[in-house]
C-alpha cells in the first residue's frame, strides 16, 4: 500500500504519524474509515540516518502546526508490517554566522545542566543561562529523544533571537568527560544538527 499526501493533509491523510504518550505511532485509515494505530519500532541506524531528519521535521511540524507532506509505503511480510517513508526537505539558507558572535553550548555535571553562553565577536561574555537536564535521567529512549529535541528547539530559538551562530565543542577532544554528560550533549547536539538541516 502506498499513500501519497500533500501539505494540507497534516503530513499524510491516510497514514499519519502521531505522538501518543511520548511514543510514535502510525495512524492508518481502513476502508471502513476506522483508525488502526501501529507502534513505530524503527530506530536510527547511525547519526547520519535520514530517519533522524524526518523525526526532527515531524516534531517541528507538531509544535509549529506547519506540516509537510510525506509518502508512506507499507508491505506485509511474514505476518509483520514493514514501512518506508519518502519526504523532501529544503536546504537551509545560512543566515546566522559568527560575524556577530556566537551562542556556546556545553554540559556541566553539578548540577547537571546545559550551559548556554552568548559571546561577542571579541570573545567577551554577553549573557548566560542554563537548562536543567535532570529530567532526562532514567527516561526511556523515545521520551529522552523527544526531550532532547525540545531542548534543541529552545537552543535554536535562542540563537535566532540573539542573531548569533551556535558554537559547539569537539566531542572527540572530550574523551575524559563523564559518560552521562557526554551522552546528553551528544543527543542534544544531534537534535540541533537535525533541526538546522530541516
Amino acid at each position: 500500500m502506498i499513500s501519497i499526501s500533500s501539505k494540507a493533509d497534516k503530513g499524510n491523510r491516510l497514514t499519519r504519524f502521531e505522538r501518543i504518550n511520548e511514543e510514535l505511532f502510525l495512524r492508518i485509515i481502513t476502508g471502513n474509515r476506522e483508525f488502526i494505530y501501529a507502534k513505530v519500532l524503527r530506530k536510527p541506524s547511525n547519526e547520519r540516518d535520514k530517519w533522524n531528519i524526518f523525526l526532527a521535521m515531524l516534531f517541528e511540524s507538531w509544535e509549529s502546526k506547519n506540516y509537510f507532506p510525506y509518502t508512506v509505503e507499507l508491505k506485509l511480510k511474514d505476518g509483520e508490517i514493514y514501512g518506508s517513508v519518502a519526504f523532501e526537505y529544503p536546504e537551509p539558507e545560512i543566515w546566522l554566522t559568527k560575524e556577530y558572535g556566537v551562542i556556546g553550548i556545553d554540559t556541566n555535571a553539578s548540577p547537571l545542566h546545559l550551559a548556554i553562553a552568548e559571546v561577542s565577536t571579541d570573545g567577551n561574555l554577553v549573557s548566560y543561562q542554563s537548562i536543567s537536564l535532570h529530567e532526562l535521567i532514567g527516561l526511556p529512549k523515545n521520551k529522552k529523544d523527544n526531550q532532547e529535541w525540545l531542548i534543541a528547539h529552545k537552543v535554536i530559538g535562542i540563537a535566532k533571537e540573539k542573531g548569533k551562530a551556535i558554537a559547539i565543542e569537539d566531542l572527540k577532544e572530550e574523551m575524559g568527560r563523564q559518560n552521562l554528560e557526554k551522552d546528553f550533549i551528544t543527543g542534544i547536539l544531534r537534535a540541533c544538527f537535525q533541526k538546522l538541516k530541516g
